[in-house]
């Protein structure tokens, strides 16, 4: 089964490729350890056995970071009148509930401090919604059951990045 595609915005992605740098540059750090422990006393050996489960961790975070960025695609903040996109605020109804539910529609980690929750575009709910108009019904599964919802509105967000803590 191929794994999903990740859809990121420019900074997501950039935030990716900063992750990955730090990551490499602990990486490499751990390993000139080990070379120093190794070439020490026998005394010491307890140290390399740790900072060698350290490389290991590192090394599969590593790697799987290198799995997401191989699978990741940018999207882009192009505004189509009509369309939800990235950072648009979206009204749906639920075909089972009365209650519409409104979110905004994110490119990366969603931010605890926002006034209407935020739903990344990478989630089933997200990606069900993502560049499709108003009016449009559309089905996911999340969780191993399906849902049906219908977009009712959608606006664009014009508040600033800036305006929350970070």
């Amino acid at each position: 089964m191929d794994k999903p595609v990740i859809y990121v915005d420019e900074k997501g992605y950039q935030e990716m490729v900063e992750r990955l740098k730090k990551l490499n540059a602990a990486f490499s750090s751990v390993n000139m350890e080990n070379a120093k422990a190794l070439s020490g006393d026998a005394k010491d050996l307890w140290r390399t056995s740790l900072a060698f489960d350290d490389a290991n961790n590192l090394s599969a975070e590593i790697k799987e970071l290198y799995d997401q960025l191989e699978r990741v695609q940018i999207v882009d903040h192009e505004l189509v009148e009509n369309l939800v996109n990235l950072n648009d605020i979206v009204t749906v109804n639920y075909a089972d509930s009365n209650e519409p539910l409104q979110f905004k529609l994110v490119g990366t980690s969603a931010k605890p401090t926002y006034d209407v929750p935020e739903i990344t575009i990478n989630s089933p709910l997200g990606n069900a919604v993502y560049r499709q108009p108003v009016g449009a019904e559309r089905s996911f599964e999340a969780n191993g059951k399906l849902f049906t919802i219908t977009i009712i509105d959608k606006q664009a967000d014009n508040i600033k990045e800036e305006n929350f803590t970070k």
